[in-house]
């Protein structure tokens, strides 16, 4: 009679997930050998349990009951056996000897079925995609490293040389072919011998950051807590960051945080509830999406993955902070108010106004320093025509009333005002002329200034002097500089001849290795034929060896009777 095995498709999912968990977490080949020990059957063994061990060490763990049927010597038998042992499933009745041509040519038409079904609907996914991040919590402005890996779907081998198309909904993703950095909402790459890609995430800016910019804020970043469940739990470090922002010292995160600051400035400058952001963080999602194709040439997705990256919004907190801190330390309110007290003339008070204005916007540093000048200079004017007005004369008020009012709604813009900048010129006109007006009463002074400015315009002729010796050499430099680069220009040429051939001889080395990888898996796939065949050789072997042995044992007893028989006469 035939017999019938289990098939590693006829097992349902919840036991082949039993057997897989069995063996990915089997300890040695002897617990192995010892869970699948069937009396009169022919069972695993040390040592095709350790050839089971090898394999899942090399493939990573065990991903379908595939895999472990083509190890070798497991073969239909031994893996029929596994499946009973562990799940306790049973192969369906042997057919009579009479119908085994009836049975193959079953199977013969459901494998011509599969087939044709595989023809017709691609077969499904070849490829198993998946995407994760190597940090988590991070803020907006770090890079965010991401790790693409691509497997194969049912040997869960690693899958080089795949084309994927990494889309970013949000931001832009960066990564390096070779010595080219590919940048942007979308990027094509390759996986290489791991079945791997590397790439970063960025977030949109206005303008690409430089280096030292991107390091500055990096620095500047890594010191938030990114466990904090809220900006008030690191809002020293907040502060601190606007110290560097204000300091002279830091020019790179200052440039940085502009970038980003005028990318979002007039939703930070306007917004409705300031203090909103400091009790919880707000994120913002990027969306990341990596497409496998099947081949270079078509665009058709073979499967895709997604990754939804979280990162905490720091630049509206550390804005409200800067706000915050520069409205405790501001004395503007304060001048203000000392101004109204000391100066009755209405015209001199409203100069005086804006020059305290003028001169608190102007010792603040960058655009973010210059907006939250802005801010606190309106609200100082505003509360001036609130609660200040009333201590001045009536023709007084209604004289800066209008005036103030134009200025204070006029300092949110980037200029000024045209009011502002009209009463500032008229003023530093008047001390202009006043300046350079009053030293003509005395006759002796004037002619020392005549003096002063001889002094000065011979002091120009020795410095321009100077300045044309230093622009002669400054000439012979470039002109050698001009040599130079054209000697640089040859070389380029050269050098991109060679990398023309570069690219020429990895093109080929590509095309070859696309045909290895195509031999290999042919030989992958009918290596897998031949271990099943050599496992039913082996049963067969072992059945021929029982029946010889039972016919010598039957042959020794028939000589054994032949020979006693008596001699007939």
């Amino acid at each position: 009679m035939a017999e019938r095995y289990i098939r590693p498709e006829e097992v349902g999912p919840q036991e082949a997930q039993t057997i897989l968990d069995f063996f990915n977490n089997a300890q040695s080949a002897q617990q192995i050998a010892d869970t699948i020990e069937i009396p009169g059957e022919l069972d695993v063994g040390l040592r095709v349990a350790q050839r089971i061990l090898d394999r899942r060490a090399a493939l990573e763990g065990f991903t379908s009951l595939a895999q472990i049927a083509a190890v070798p010597y497991v073969g239909p038998e031994r893996f029929t056996e596994i499946v009973t042992a562990l799940t306790g499933l049973f192969p369906p009745s042997p057919l009579p000897d009479d119908d085994w041509r009836s049975q193959v040519l079953g199977e013969l038409q459901t494998l011509r079925a599969m087939v044709a079904a595989l023809r017709a609907g691609g077969g499904g996914p070849h490829f198993s995609v998946q995407i994760k991040s190597a940090l988590e919590d991070g803020f907006v402005g770090q890079p965010i490293p991401l790790i693409v890996e691509v497997r194969d779907r049912i040997s869960g081998q690693p899958q080089p040389n795949v084309r994927l198309t990494v889309c970013a909904g949000w931001g832009v993703v960066r990564t390096f072919v070779g010595f080219e950095e590919k940048a942007g909402r979308a990027a094509t790459v390759y996986s290489d011998l791991k079945g791997q890609v590397e790439l970063f995430f960025y977030p949109p800016v206005a303008e690409t950051l430089t280096p030292g910019q991107q390091a500055a804020l990096e620095t500047a970043l890594g010191e938030l807590n990114p466990q904090a469940q809220g900006p008030l739990e690191v809002m020293p470090q907040l502060e601190k960051m606007v110290r560097r922002y204000q300091a002279d010292n830091d020019p790179e995160l200052r440039a940085a945080i502009d970038i980003y600051f005028s990318e979002r400035q007039e939703q930070l400058t306007r917004s409705v509830n300031p203090s909103t952001p400091m009790g919880n963080w707000i994120c913002c999602h990027a969306p990341i999406t990596v497409c496998a194709h099947e081949d270079r040439a078509t665009s058709s997705v073979d499967s895709q993955a997604v990754l939804d990256l979280i990162l905490k919004d720091w630049l509206r907190p550390w804005f409200q902070a800067y706000l915050q801190l520069c409205e405790r330390e501001s004395s503007l309110r304060g001048d203000i108010e000392t101004l109204s007290a000391e100066i009755k003339d209405d015209q001199q008070l409203l100069d005086g106004i804006l020059n305290s204005v003028y001169g608190f916007i102007g010792v603040q540093s960058g655009r973010v320093g210059e907006s939250i000048g802005q801010k606190i200079a309106q609200k100082a004017v505003n509360h001036f025509m609130a609660t200040g007005f009333d201590a001045l004369p009536l023709d007084a008020r209604q004289s800066l009333s209008p005036a103030l009012s134009i200025a204070a709604k006029s300092i949110q813009a980037d200029t000024m005002g045209t009011l502002a900048v009209s009463t500032r010129m008229r003023k530093d006109i008047k001390t202009d002329v006043a300046v350079e007006l009053a030293p003509l009463g005395d006759l002796g002074a004037f002619m020392r200034q005549v003096d002063q400015i001889k002094t000065g315009l011979t002091q120009f002729q020795t410095d321009y002097s100077r300045f044309a010796e230093s622009y002669q050499s400054f000439s012979q430099e470039y002109t050698q500089f001009r040599q130079d680069y054209g000697r640089f220009s040859q070389d380029m040429t050269q050098f991109n001849t060679r990398y023309d051939n570069f690219n020429a001889n990895y093109n080929q080395l590509d095309a070859n290795y696309k045909d290895f990888t195509e031999k290999q898996k042919n030989f992958a796939a009918s290596y897998s034929v031949f271990t099943t065949r050599a496992a039913s050789l082996e049963n067969r072997l072992t059945e021929f060896s029982t029946d010889y042995q039972k016919f010598r044992t039957d042959y020794t007893k028939f000589r054994a009777d032949f020979d006693s028989r008596p001699v007939i006469r």
